[in-house]
């Protein structure tokens, strides 16, 4: 399975993150430049030692072998620069992209019951309370996916007092006990949720209008 996002304090300084094992390039870099460091060490060493015998004059005499590690070690950074950085900015829309279309699923869904707000007015309370719970819910699972640390970093989640107990430890139980995907579990429910209001009348709207959320939540 591909790494884990790593979740980084916002309070840490730049020079907190450099010795990390995870998330820093230090240690990594410190594989390969130990032992090339020791190598020229060596290198030099005999080099020196061997200044009378006249072994690397012909060899040392162009620069042209320094040019040509150098323009090397440059193309190698630059590209591995180059693709972090278009990885980050990748996850990062990615992330982005999700919250606004879940948010405008959730926007739509509260303003296609506006029209049975008079004639069902409790049906109307309950169908938004429970869908911007479940909701919220579910961006918090889908960054607990991302996440690195899992389930011991908590985010913040609207009050989940309003849903059912048994719901709550059903999504306790996919998670950890059966390890299914929790995000795919919440957004059935939010699906089966939609439809059960659709055929109470509280979602008054026509059935190819209100497919398009379908398509959001399924994106």
């Amino acid at each position: 399975s591909p790494p884990a996002m790593i979740a980084y304090d916002p309070h840490d300084w730049l020079f907190s993150l450099v010795p990390r094992l995870r998330g820093s390039v230090t240690i990594s870099a410190l594989w390969l430049a130990v032992p090339a460091g020791l190598f020229s060490v060596c290198f030099v060493y005999i080099r020196r030692q061997s200044d009378g015998l006249g072994l690397f004059e012909d060899a040392l005499a162009s620069s042209s072998i320094w040019t040509a590690c150098t323009a090397a070690l440059t193309l190698l950074i630059g590209f591995r620069t180059n693709a972090a950085y278009s990885r980050f900015w990748e996850g990062t829309t990615l992330l982005h992209q999700m919250r606004g279309e879940w948010f405008d699923a959730c926007s739509n869904l509260i303003a296609f019951t506006h029209l049975a707000v008079d004639s069902r007015s409790e049906e109307v309370h309950e169908f938004r309370h429970t869908l911007v719970r479940l909701m919220s819910l579910t961006h918090a699972s889908a960054l607990q996916e991302v996440t690195e640390s899992g389930e011991r970093f908590m985010y913040e989640t609207m009050d989940l007092g309003g849903l059912a107990p048994e719901t709550l430890r059903y999504l306790r139980d996919c998670k950890i006990k059966h390890k299914f995907n929790r995000v795919e579990v919440l957004v059935h429910m939010m699906q089966v949720l939609v439809v059960k209001n659709q055929r109470q009348g509280v979602l008054d709207v026509p059935a190819p209008i209100l497919s398009r959320v379908f398509q959001t939540l399924a994106r």
